[in-house]
């Protein structure tokens, strides 16, 4: 299974349990995803990728578009676990400037607490 859906402490946990996060499992993501952001009411949905090791310009895509879908759905949409790899493709990409990424859930969980 590419990915499992969690609750911890009223956050919506989305895991990608796979370390490649290519156009191979981007569709699958994308419709997972939007599924969870459509079900989540007022709680926040935190996407892990902290078994992530690589991310292709697909996944980024489908990623971009979920996170279209949580705005329009007023979902607060989080990331948490990036490994230095993707970080950087966040960086080159820009993505940092749409989503709050964390270093784990737990600073997450504070900074959702505060």
């Amino acid at each position: 299974m590419n990915f499992t859906t969690l609750r911890n402490s009223g956050v919506r946990v989305f895991r990608i349990n796979n370390p490649r996060a290519t156009s191979v499992i981007a569709p699958e993501f994308r419709t997972k995803l939007i599924e969870e952001i459509e079900s989540a009411g007022d709680e926040p949905v935190a996407i892990d990728f902290s078994k992530v090791e690589y991310i292709d310009s697909s996944f980024i895509g489908s990623l971009v578009a979920a996170y279209k879908e949580a705005i329009a759905k007023n979902v607060k949409l989080k990331i948490f676990g990036t490994r230095e790899r993707v970080e950087s493709i966040f960086e080159s990409t820009k993505l940092y400037t749409l989503f709050e990424i964390y270093k784990n859930f737990t600073q997450l969980q504070n900074e959702l607490n505060q």
